[in-house]
């Protein structure tokens, strides 16, 4: 077996040379000498290394690299030698300590509805995916949402945050009666729980408005930008634009409840790869009236794999697409640069292009380093924290999951066999290969993306995915680390910001 070397990635900057150290999380500015030596570290011979690169650098300039090298891992802990075995618990573990693990819920999702008034052409549940199933006349009844309701009442996690149980669909307002039931019976039982909704806008019509805001219930409206950008794949069963209905509803609901509109209601702008980034952003940033502050409006992308919506559209949109977005990244870039990181226009292009930028600065950092063995997942845990229940009463691990991801069923609970196996396929294929791969502590190749090709777990990584997400966090290094020689300042707005995330419980497990 070869001698472990140090777990890094070297990258370059126009102006620099650095190193990312997995095993700390550090990031290390080098110069060009010790760029080049630390390939060689540790260094079993000195003058092996002065041979090696006399032709390039002068031997005293050679011997100043190493000892600067050492120096740095010194008082750094950076550039061990390290050959990972293990990054996440043993199945063997999880079966011993699952039943510590599963519950602890913060939020419930039923999916009321499996029908939608609207045909979306990336929708999920277009037809266009694998194994996961299409909008149907599948309706919660409260039989089944009931019983969810009890078993999320009796498992409430102890985390600090809100506990909320979420409408989602198709569109749940088809299914409103049965909304408002689940509303008033929770609140008979736990008044403190908290509600939510995800919905395409079109059905707010005031009798539900004024229950939505009468109860507080948070909202999120799907809405894809101006009229000619959204009524591209947004539309009605019969065809029609969907845009005038849902703008209509929102100025209404903001005149009849302003201070409901201003506290609870959010947008959701899904971006695909023939948006017009530009005219989205303008969108957003001129309707003050509307969209209140950037902090109410999200982005997202369309999830790969509906090769017919893909396919619909030409190159020449596509590149007219990725040039708008560079456009308004490249203002993102200098906003950060000058420090102008409180106005409107910078509110939103932080929703766009934040997050990556700040899961880097935030990133735990551990000088002793996290050793051969850790246990560190970005994915969640299924049967912790969030739990789905669809029409049926199955419980799945969130609303993205198939059903190769069903993990119990409301009349016998989370089933501890299906979540070890589903988390034993997962170890298998994430603990080998991924053990040596640098992005391994970024990387969001979850329980659903190890799922979503064939609607069950691939039998190896996809190698594809795994060369982007490799590209993608080199990129980020170069971007972020060009962005503080610039300004060395330039990200110390988010030092005060909380990163929040669902616990982990391979890395802490709750008390019995």
């Amino acid at each position: 077996m070869s001698q472990p070397k140090p777990f890094i990635k070297k990258f370059k900057t126009r102006c620099n040379y650095y190193a990312y150290d997995v095993n700390t999380n550090l990031i290390v500015k080098l110069d060009e000498i010790t760029y080049d030596l630390l390939d060689w570290f540790p260094f079993s011979s000195k003058q092996e290394i002065v041979e090696e690169f006399s032709h390039k650098f002068p031997p005293v300039q050679i011997k100043q690299g190493t000892a600067k090298l050492e120096a740095l891992a010194e008082q750094l802990g950076a550039f061990r030698p390290l050959q990972v075995r293990s990054r996440m618990r043993s199945p063997e573990f999880i079966r011993e300590n699952v039943h510590k693990m599963i519950g602890h819920f913060e939020h419930l999702i039923l999916s009321v509805s499996e029908q939608c008034n609207m045909r979306c052409a990336y929708c999920a549940y277009s037809g266009g995916y694998v194994n996961i199933r299409v909008h149907n006349n599948s309706y919660m009844s409260w039989n089944v949402a009931r019983k969810a309701i009890d078993y999320f009442l009796a498992n409430l996690g102890s985390q600090v945050g809100p506990q909320e149980i979420g409408f989602f669909g198709g569109e749940p307002l088809i299914n409103f009666g049965l909304i408002r039931q689940c509303v008033e019976y929770t609140k008979s039982r736990n008044p403190n729980v908290g509600f939510g909704l995800t919905t395409n806008g079109t059905l707010l019509t005031d009798e539900i408005t004024d229950f939505l805001s009468k109860n507080g219930i948070r909202i999120l409206v799907s809405l894809d930008g101006p009229k000619e950008i959204h009524d591209v794949d947004r539309i009605f069963v019969s065809g029609k634009g969907t845009f005038d209905k849902i703008i209509q509803n929102l100025k209404r609901l903001k005149e009849n409840h302003p201070e409901y509109y201003s506290k609870k209601v959010r947008f959701w702008c899904t971006l695909s790869p023939f948006s017009d980034y530009q005219k989205v952003f303008n969108f957003f940033v001129s309707n003050t009236d509307l969209f209140l502050s950037p902090e109410k409006v999200g982005f997202g992308t369309i999830t790969d794999g509906h090769e017919g919506y893909f396919s619909s559209r030409t190159a020449d949109v596509i590149k007219r697409s990725l040039e708008s977005r560079r456009k308004l990244y490249q203002l993102f870039r200098e906003k950060l640069i000058k420090g102008e990181t409180g106005d409107r226009e910078f509110g939103f292009l932080q929703t766009l292009f934040e997050k990556p930028y700040f899961n880097l600065h935030k990133r735990p950092i551990n000088l002793d380093g996290w050793g051969e063995e850790y246990h560190f997942m970005t994915a969640c845990f299924p049967g912790h924290y969030r739990l789905f229940v669809n029409a049926d009463g199955a419980f799945q691990i969130c609303e993205k999951s198939n059903d190769a991801l069903i993990i119990g069923h409301i009349d016998s609970g989370l089933d501890i066999e299906r979540i070890v196996n589903i988390y034993q396929k997962y170890h298998d294929l994430h603990n080998n290969e991924c053990r040596s791969c640098w992005v391994h502590r970024f990387c969001k190749n979850c329980y659903v993306s190890s799922t979503c090709k064939t609607g069950n777990f691939e039998p190896t990584l996809d190698p594809q995915f795994c060369d982007n997400q490799r590209r993608f966090f080199e990129t980020l290094l170069i971007d972020y680390c060009s962005i503080l020689e610039e300004n060395p300042h330039a990200f110390d707005y988010m030092n005060d910001i909380r990163s929040v995330g669902a616990l982990i419980p391979v890395l802490q497990i709750p008390a019995d």
